[in-house]
């Protein structure tokens, strides 16, 4: 059935149907986070961060999205930590669970992979710079500087570089925790226009979150 609907209508439409979504992951439990001002010790690299940062801890989404859903499993993104400073957020820095699952040659992270862990971390610095208005990919260049060994335990760094109104510049780095860098990358994000449905949930419901 193809049905066309005015373009002020399809666009209320859209958003009508982004909220209810939205709402809808929200009262399920699917696409919560659980807050913690501490983080449990590591052992390693990650007990900096968490002494220094706020945790956003990710729960497991099994709705339609790719990184918190399909992916995130055993032997896929067993674990997604979130660590951000509430007096900066113009950066994020993600720490990362993996298994072997996701590999192309054997025992090597998948380049498409690490690309799309690049773009989730830089899309969640939009989200967080912006205030909960969120954004969408414009442009997403990674370098490749060495192989990424599985399963193994990764940090993703992103920043907020330049802003031009609704353009967002970012940089964004693979590394092994110790200061060895896997991969780089430059992403440029588009900011959505403001509609008052999406002002209102960015206003009172999303504040300084990640999605």
């Amino acid at each position: 059935l193809d049905v066309h609907f005015p373009p002020r209508a399809k666009k209320v439409g859209n958003a009508l149907a982004w909220a209810v979504s939205t709402l809808a992951g929200v009262v399920s439990g699917g696409a919560c986070l659980a807050w913690a001002e501490k983080a449990e010790a590591f052992g390693d690299f990650e007990d900096e961060l968490a002494s220094g940062l706020t945790l956003y801890q990710r729960k497991r989404d099994t709705s339609h999205h790719l990184i918190r859903g399909f992916l995130s499993k055993e032997g896929g993104l067993e674990a997604m930590r979130y660590y951000y400073d509430k007096d900066n957020t113009s950066f994020v820095v993600c720490v990362v669970e993996v298994g072997d699952h996701v590999c192309g040659w054997p025992g090597v992270a998948h380049g498409g992979f690490t690309a799309a862990l690049l773009d989730e971390v830089t899309g969640a610095t939009c989200w967080l710079t912006s205030g909960g208005v969120g954004g969408f990919t414009a442009n997403l260049t990674v370098d490749y500087r060495a192989p990424v060994y599985l399963p193994g335990k990764l940090v993703i760094k992103s920043r907020l570089v330049h802003q031009e109104r609704r353009k967002q510049y970012m940089k964004a780095v693979i590394e092994d925790g110790e200061g060895k860098v896997f991969c780089e990358a430059k992403a440029l994000y588009i900011l959505r226009k403001q509609n008052w449905l999406n002002s209102l949930w960015s206003k009172w419901f999303a504040g300084p979150v990640i999605d």
